[in-house]
């Protein structure tokens, strides 16, 4: 098979800037118009019935209780690191400034409760505190909430808020901060993008006393806590948001993390201090107290070979994004160390337009699919240091089913054969053409490249030609992603999605979620299934673990089963630091948290 060179190695995937890109290149107002998939199904996601209900059984939430959720993937990371959380206590060195570099610009908007990039939240993470907190092995502990209750069905959490908190202004942090935090997340003139669907059938809160507050819903909403423990829907300042309005805290949000933004350069650096009054980080970072460090400064910066470079070279104590062409070189340094963390949610996947003649028909897309060698296109542009994908959410992703494994195959011969029985005859220009056509289909990649996703694009080309199949490939700018998406005209997209809980094959593959011209949405595959729909709406709803393993396990099956997509690669969260860095964490989503490290040369 061809080689192909790498297009430039500038920017990661990342959960949410995949919705951000479209809904922001789209609609240029604050208000996005949005699929709201709550109004179709009694609940939103279920990640973790579990945690719930033994909390409401209990009466209480102390953190203790881990998620019986079935989980499985990778227990430690290729790196030197593996996803756990901080290595040590307390702050052997004090004060000192850490430098970062970003794989991206960031969105200038960096309120929490509006924007849904993944970079934004990596910035956003040590600034807004979450009532709770997950650990990265999914379990829950107390944060701004000290205790939570929660009712028997799911529909009512009570939490009991730390006192003595404060934003980073001086305003107490208080449940009304709370009811203020969830109601303008759900307010129009808040124009959220993701945390609004993170608050599922939110039905409204109740203020019970000043550190008292009852968040209700519609429906049972069991994933509460997992979507609670988000920076997304970390708890904002009242004062401060009402003062500077919807688009001014978007500038200068305030929340009462360890860190506060002194500084946001669009497309330049966001600049953030310590807290000198922090006291209440939760329990599982190993860190109480105020930051180790002064500062943080996060620069961004997209090209990869600079990210490297400055590394090297001690500009910079950290970088995102360092790929396997330069994994050899990182992780062979002595002064640099190389963090591999694995991934939750949905891997690198291709989405096949199912409604698009003729890849409308299953057999053509399991032709289509079966006509590409994964592991192939790997171990040439990743040097194999990326793993397979094989289902639509990835290992490390609550209720991820491992029968996806080894379901399918690469078998030209099978797409041959599949092919020729649907009328499509190999031609003398090496194409198929049946009824005078012939055998085509569109690839709306994106402009720039994201981890050498465009590489990849050429691969499965060949790939497909060498069965007959004429692919185009046309790498888009955000704006006309969005124009193309919404029209359908394409037959096949790309996207990946980090998050920890399955919830995200709803957004994927709920008939919903079929983009519009006045919609936005993420079932870009266009399936519209009742089969599909009646599944996602039954494991989002129920509070049994049993059954919501059955359903989930249904649609993972099912979409293999009728090639809905193409899943291409599982994807790590990637960071190199210098040997000076200390004391880091990462999350239940994989992203790092700062709040504890230090600097042995600070």
């Amino acid at each position: 098979m061809p080689g192909a060179q790498g297009p430039g190695l500038n920017d990661r995937r990342t959960g949410f800037q995949e919705v951000a890109r479209r809904a922001v290149a789209a609609r240029v107002q604050r208000v996005a118009p949005r699929v709201d998939r709550r109004s179709r199904r009694p609940a939103a996601a279920l990640a973790f019935a579990a945690v719930a209900l033994a909390v409401a059984v209990a009466g209480c939430g102390t953190g203790t209780s881990p998620t019986s959720a079935p989980t499985s993937g990778p227990s430690s990371s290729t790196g030197v690191n593996p996803k756990v959380d901080g290595e040590v206590t307390g702050c052997p060195v004090k004060g000192g400034t850490l430098t970062v570099d970003l794989d991206e610009q960031v969105l200038p908007d960096l309120d929490p409760s509006y924007t849904p990039e993944a970079v934004a939240y990596r910035v956003i993470r040590g600034v807004f505190d979450s009532l709770v907190y997950e650990s990265a092995n999914g379990t829950f502990s107390p944060w701004l909430a000290t205790k939570w209750t929660v009712n028997s069905n799911a529909t009512a959490y009570t939490f009991t808020i730390h006192k003595g908190v404060k934003f980073s202004d001086g305003t107490p942090l208080t449940a009304s901060a709370v009811k203020y935090t969830f109601d303008r997340i759900e307010s129009p003139a808040e124009g959220s993008l993701f945390a609004i669907d993170l608050l599922g059938p939110y039905a409204g809160s109740t203020v019970n006393s000043p550190y008292s507050v009852t968040v209700r819903f519609k429906a049972p909403y069991p994933a509460f806590l997992e979507a609670a423990s988000q920076a997304f829907l970390g708890i904002v300042d009242p004062t401060a948001a009402t003062k500077e309005g919807t688009a001014g805290f978007g500038a200068h949000p305030v929340g009462s993390g360890p860190f506060e933004i002194t500084s946001n350069v669009p497309n330049q650096s966001i600049t953030e201090v310590r807290n000198p009054d922090y006291n209440w980080g939760p329990a599982g970072l190993n860190h109480t107290g105020p930051a180790c460090l002064n500062k943080i400064v996060f620069s961004e910066v997209p090209e990869e070979s600079t990210r490297v470079g400055e590394l090297e070279r001690g500009q910079v104590d950290a970088a995102e994004t360092i790929l396997p062409p330069d994994y050899q070189t990182v992780s062979t340094d002595k002064n640099l160390n190389l963090y591999v963390v694995p991934g939750a949610g949905a891997g690198y996947q291709y989405f096949i337009n199912t409604a698009d003649v003729p890849w409308n028909n299953t057999q053509m897309r399991i032709a289509l699919r079966d006509s590409i060698d994964i592991n192939q296109i790997l171990q040439s542009v990743y040097q194999g240091e990326y793993t397979r994908a094989w289902g639509p959410i990835m290992p490390d992703t609550a209720y991820y089913d491992p029968a996806v494994v080894n379901s399918w195959s690469y078998d030209p011969k099978l797409a041959d054969s599949i092919l020729a029985k649907e009328g499509w005859k190999l031609g003398a220009d090496g194409y198929r053409h049946k009824d005078g056509k012939t055998l085509t289909i569109s690839f709306a990649g994106s402009s720039p490249d994201r981890e050498l996703r465009q590489e990849v694009s050429v691969y499965v080309q060949s790939y497909l030609k060498a069965v007959g199949i004429d692919e185009t490939i046309t790498n888009l700018t955000a704006t006309a992603a969005v124009s193309t998406e919404d029209s359908g005209k394409y037959g096949i997209t790309a996207t990946s999605f980090i998050t920890a809980s399955p919830t995200i094959m709803a957004y994927f593959f709920d008939s919903a979620g079929i983009p519009t011209a006045k919609t936005s949405g993420l079932d870009l595959s266009r399936v519209d299934s009742p089969a599909l729909d009646s599944w996602i709406a039954a494991a989002e709803s129920t509070t049994n673990v049993a059954t919501a393993t059955k359903y989930w396990d249904d649609i993972q099956l099912y979409v293999i089963k009728n090639a809905i997509d193409i899943p291409i690669e599982l994807e790590p969260f990637i960071l190199a630091t210098t040997k000076a860095v200390h004391g880091l964490a990462f999350d239940r989503r994989d992203y790092p948290m700062y709040y504890g490290v230090w600097l042995s040369n600070g």
